[in-house]
């Protein structure tokens, strides 16, 4: 449960990483070919800033599954040499975001200027997340409320930052085989 206030607070979180994470999502992530990420909470914002229309597709998992489900069928029957496919099912996903974690690295992914006009350094950081941990009693994690588009949102990006880190490790297997 969480109360209306307490929930108000969530959501001009989720709104301030939406715009904080824009040029990542678009441009870092979304210029990597190699990484598919398919996940409920793919909030967007328009060209001004504003909130981009909201479809239930962007909102909703089970449109996100039939299309992870659709590629990862179209990869085990075409001929594709050197394909990794790395499917998950986190028990406890929510439960188990840490909310630092996820900022800081979303901070070292950010271009500097971003950084600078949405004000996120350090101590952002360490509000938001205390933030999160008074919110869970300590516990990490993020709310689940029903229909919290927020804590979806963040757990898509959440997922996002995670994909780098896999795309970066096998980047590195694959330069170790190859030499």
């Amino acid at each position: 449960f969480m109360s209306y206030p307490l929930r108000c607070v969530h959501v001009a979180i989720g709104i301030y990483i939406l715009s904080l994470s824009r040029d990542f999502r678009d441009n870092y992530y979304g210029g990597r070919s190699r990484l598919s990420s398919y996940y409920g909470g793919d909030l967007r914002l328009d060209q001004t800033g504003s909130l981009a229309s909201v479809s239930r597709e962007a909102l909703y998992f089970w449109p996100h599954y039939k299309e992870f489900a659709r590629e990862v069928r179209d990869l085990f029957t075409s001929s594709r040499p050197g394909r990794v496919i790395v499917s998950l099912d986190i028990s406890s996903y929510f439960d188990s975001l840490e909310v630092s974690h996820l900022l800081k690295r979303l901070y070292r992914y950010n271009k500097n200027s971003e950084n600078r006009n949405h004000n996120f350094d350090i101590d952002t950081v360490s509000l938001i997340s205390e933030f999160y941990d008074w919110i869970s009693g300590g516990d990490g994690g993020i709310p689940q409320t029903d229909n919290n588009v927020v804590s979806s949102f963040i757990g898509d990006l959440y997922m996002k930052i995670a994909d780098l880190y896999a795309d970066n490790v096998l980047r590195k297997n694959e330069y170790v085989e190859d030499y």
